[in-house]
């Protein structure tokens, strides 16, 4: 029997994905379309050495390489990509075909409102599609270094906080957004 699994280059969900209901049957399998247009493996259940639902990992799997605090390594701005240009301009192309349904669906609901979307981890870039720009409402970048996301020319607002050291989003109401990304940095929580 095969199990589907959809894997992305980032992280993008509406925010309703966060509501109780929506999220028991977004993780028991039940996709829409939109993410099944995504689809690009499955899996079989013998891939895997252990059943569904156990943890194969101890603490010494996880854990850290480097020990230092992170706001060492951030407190200089470093103005560079992290990914090279085709796979910005394939983050740019997801994200377009992504926004561009978020927002026909909430056009649908109500209309002439804007997508509101949170970019976690976010720097001196977003590569959010500029020719979308007049569909954004609220932009909100969360990274770690001042500097760069004050360069960030697709953020409405930014706040420099360490998500390891503060996870909480205290700041937003829940169901803020309507998207939330996270690209390229999120192996760093």
């Amino acid at each position: 029997m095969k199990s589907d699994f959809l894997l992305y280059a980032s992280i993008i969900t509406s925010a309703s994905a966060f509501s109780p209901g929506a999220s028991n049957r977004r993780m028991k399998g039940t996709f829409t379309s939109l993410d099944a247009s995504k689809l690009i493996c499955s899996f079989d259940k013998d891939d895997f050495a252990l059943e569904t639902g156990e943890w194969p990992y101890t603490a010494a799997d996880i854990g850290r390489l480097d020990p230092t605090d992170d706001a060492s390594f951030y407190d200089e701005p470093r103005f560079v990509t992290h990914i090279d240009d085709q796979a910005i301009e394939s983050l740019t192309d997801y994200y377009r075909e992504e926004f561009g349904a978020v927002y026909k669906a909430k056009q649908e609901k109500t209309p002439g409102s804007k997508l509101d979307i949170l970019d976690l981890c976010s720097s001196w870039i977003s590569h959010f599609p500029t020719e979308l720009e007049d569909e954004y409402g609220m932009t909100v970048g969360i990274g770690m270094n001042e500097e760069e996301l004050t360069a960030n020319k697709q953020l409405y607002m930014h706040y420099a906080q360490d998500l390891n050291k503060n996870p909480k989003l205290s700041q937003f109401e829940d169901n803020s957004f309507d998207i939330i990304t996270n690209v390229v940095s999120v192996d760093y929580l």
